[in-house]
């Protein structure tokens, strides 16, 4: 289904860059799939801004009402007049004593009493040092998961929609950096089915089709009781955990039962056929002494997962090692390093770049890097 909103979608970048640009007077909510980093924002923008300022997260909806969230405190006036005031919460972060990046969390999902109180400070700053910067979050109302903005409140806010990631998105821009077991990536890389939208498989009335709701058994399906667990950013990096925590250390059974658990019966058994791969796959220490004598996987596909595992955590001090070991890989496994190491957003790009054998490679075998032949 088609609209403004979903045509306009920004990803998550875009989203934080308009915080930073309008947060210090308005107040943007950040609109939403569940499970997809919207308060991961956050993060960026302390990595962004720095230590000039503080940074809080308020979670919505553990408050009742409003005095969950502005506390009574006793004043006296300079004439000796006394009153009370209402003092916000520790949530805020005002006491670190200098401008606050605040996300408040499920704004959507807030009780009445407590979106109430939100509002005022969302659009009101006066609490709060100045330059400070608020935003929020919110699933989708047609998720059905209980995210409700009443006219009068959306009127004082900027909703935008953050679309999901895109699948080389979320391999590039996060999965190496956040150490992403290579099984899961390499799995990820074959299944762009999984970052697709509930809403791209509803037609114009806004339903979806028994053909639709089947042709994705892995994404959630609002409505859908059978799909207890599936697939979003947040429980592929816990799967990933899972199969780090587990790896070598009990059955396949076991694997299999915490990964049904985490992203649902479909994506799990289909994952597994990648772990079943592990075995195949050199140790990383006999890459690093003897790139010459370490196995080469016997398929491609467990060779792709070699260099997403070197790609997460390669260090100049091997990198030599690695480019003699690459070398003896299929072709289009050296392009699909190349290609990955060279992007702008990959956190280790100069690690490869600077590295003189991959430079006499790259020279050598430069029709790897362009993205029609890989």
């Amino acid at each position: 289904m088609l609209t403004a909103s979903s045509m306009y979608a920004l990803n998550i970048n875009e989203c934080a860059s308009l915080i930073e640009n309008v947060g210090p007077k308005r107040t943007v909510v950040v609109r939403g799939d569940m499970g997809w980093g919207k308060t991961s924002i956050l993060k960026i923008l302390k990595q962004r801004l720095g230590d000039k300022y503080a940074y809080a997260y308020f979670d919505s909806t553990t408050k009742m009402d409003s005095g969950d969230i502005h506390l009574p405190d006793f004043a006296t006036t300079d004439d000796g007049t006394k009153y009370v005031r209402y003092v916000p919460t520790e949530e805020y972060g005002l006491h670190y004593g200098k401008p606050v990046v605040l996300c408040i969390d499920e704004i959507g999902k807030a009780e009445k009493g407590t979106k109430n109180a939100l509002m005022r400070d969302m659009l009101e700053r006066d609490r709060f040092p100045f330059g400070s910067i608020i935003f929020a979050t919110t699933n989708h109302a047609l998720e059905k998961v209980g995210d409700i903005l009443m006219p009068h409140h959306r009127n004082r806010l900027i909703v935008v929609t953050m679309r999901k990631s895109k699948q080389d998105e979320w391999i590039e821009n996060f999965a190496y950096a956040a150490n992403i077991h290579p099984a899961v990536i390499s799995w990820v890389g074959e299944h762009p089915e999984l970052f697709q939208s509930f809403m791209d498989l509803m037609d114009d009335k806004g339903e979806i089709s028994k053909v639709n709701r089947d042709s994705n058994p892995m994404i959630y399906i609002p409505g859908d009781v059978d799909r207890e667990s599936f697939v979003t950013g947040r429980s592929l990096e816990a799967a990933s955990d899972v199969v780090h925590a587990l790896e070598n250390r009990v059955t396949d059974k076991v694997i299999t039962a915490a990964l049904i658990g985490t992203i649902g019966a479909p994506a799990a058994q289909s994952l597994a056929t990648y772990l079943a791969m592990l075995s195949d796959l050199p140790k990383l220490n006999d890459i690093k002494s003897s790139p010459h004598a370490a196995h080469v996987p016997n398929n491609t596909a467990a060779a792709c997962m070699v260099v997403h595992r070197t790609l997460a955590v390669i260090e100049r001090n091997w990198m030599d090692s690695w480019m003699e070991y690459m070398m003896r890989l299929p072709k289009s496994v050296q392009g699909l390093f190349a290609m990955t190491a060279k992007k702008d957003t990959y956190h280790k790009r100069s690690v490869v770049m600077t590295n003189s054998k991959f430079q006499s490679w790259a020279l050598a075998n430069n029709y790897l890097t362009t993205a029609d032949k890989i």
